[in-house]
Order: structure tokens, then C-alpha cells, then sequence
């Protein structure tokens, strides 16, 4: 995966930025105190939040009305790559609809600041262009038993290729549904890792 974009939200003297980055070089360019460090920290921050530097209550910006901070990337990928997103099944980003409407991995921490920052005050999601029909409730998010139970319901099961996986209910699905129109939608990344 290569990174694409920085965007950051109320993150100190940031309201709202967006830095594309060049997958060759790319350099940082300004004079003192505008906000060179502050990139390369809200970098440091996404990746290895434990590490060198970590977030803080302080680094919400002060003119910010929304009472959280923001730090999102996104990545260039390999749509034909898979990725394992249920326990030991792979599958890819595209067939889950899981990319971002400029077909990127785009991934967004969000930190309510209005209590003490935490590990629980932070939110993971994946920004995905998502089928409408499911923006409510993504099958991603949906543990395997309850597929099933969709799957009955809507009397497809014949259609479903491996019986043992999610992704096979989640493809039975899709293709049982009008999923021409999508919507930003924001999956939370906890539901995704923990659907078996």
C-alpha cells in the first residue's frame, strides 16, 4: 500500500487539511511554527500512537465548535490483493466494498475529546463507498450466524459458494440486492475484526 493522502480535523492549528503526498518524495516546506512538525506528528500519531509522540488533550483545536479530533489516511491499493477480514478467510477490499468512491483504502481515528482521552475515546473506521441498501448495518459487520439467518430469510442459500465463510454470504447477498446506489458510509473497524 502506498500513502496517498493526510487528512486532519481540529487537530491543533488544523481546522481542516488535507496533504496529498506523491508515492516518489515528497518534502515539507514553510516557515517556523506553521505547522511543518505538526504533519509528521499527526503521521506519528496514526501509526504508532504509543510510541514517540501520543495524542493529548491539547492538541484538540482550540476554535474547534465539534468536540473531537480527527486523523485520517489514505492508501493507494492493490485492488486484486486479498486481505484477511474474517478469521481465516481471505477476500478483497473491492468485492466488500470497502474502498473510499476514489477506489482507496481510506482509514479514519477519530477521538472524542469531550472526555478524558483514552483508548476508549478512539474510533477506527474504514471510509467506504458502500452499497445504501446496507449503510446502516454493513455486512461486514454482521457475525456469520446472523448472514446465515439473512441468507434463509431470503432463500438464496443455494447461492452461497462456501457455506463455512462470510464473505461467501456477504458476495450471496450483494448479488441477491440492488446495490447500484452508495453512500459514504463509516465501518467501524472493531465489528469488522471481531465478525467470526
Amino acid at each position: 500500500m502506498i500513502l496517498k493522502k493526510l487528512k486532519l480535523k481540529n487537530f491543533r492549528g488544523y481546522s481542516n487539511i488535507e496533504v496529498t503526498f506523491d508515492e516518489n518524495f515528497n518534502v515539507i516546506i514553510g516557515k517556523n511554527d506553521i505547522g511543518k512538525s505538526t504533519i509528521l506528528e499527526a503521521l506519528e500519531i496514526f501509526f504508532n500512537n504509543d510510541n514517540l509522540v501520543k495524542i493529548e488533550i491539547q492538541d484538540l483545536n482550540v476554535w474547534s465548535v465539534q468536540k473531537e479530533i480527527q486523523i485520517g489516511v489514505t492508501f493507494v491499493v492493490d485492488n486484486a490483493k486479498e486481505y484477511l477480514i474474517d478469521t481465516g478467510n481471505k477476500t478483497n477490499l473491492v468485492d466488500e466494498y470497502l474502498l473510499n468512491d476514489n477506489n482507496e483504502l481510506e482509514i479514519l481515528k477519530v477521538w472524542d475529546c469531550s472526555k478524558n482521552l483514552t483508548a476508549r475515546s478512539l474510533s477506527t473506521y474504514l471510509v467506504a463507498d458502500y452499497p445504501k441498501i446496507f449503510s446502516d448495518a454493513p455486512l461486514v459487520t454482521i457475525k456469520l450466524a446472523e448472514l446465515k439467518k439473512i441468507v434463509k430469510v431470503k432463500e438464496i442459500e443455494d447461492r452461497v459458494e462456501d457455506k463455512r465463510t462470510s464473505s461467501a454470504h456477504r458476495r450471496a447477498i450483494y448479488e441477491n440486492e440492488d446495490i447500484s446506489e452508495k453512500e459514504r458510509t463509516l465501518i467501524p473497524v472493531i465489528a469488522v475484526r471481531n465478525n467470526n
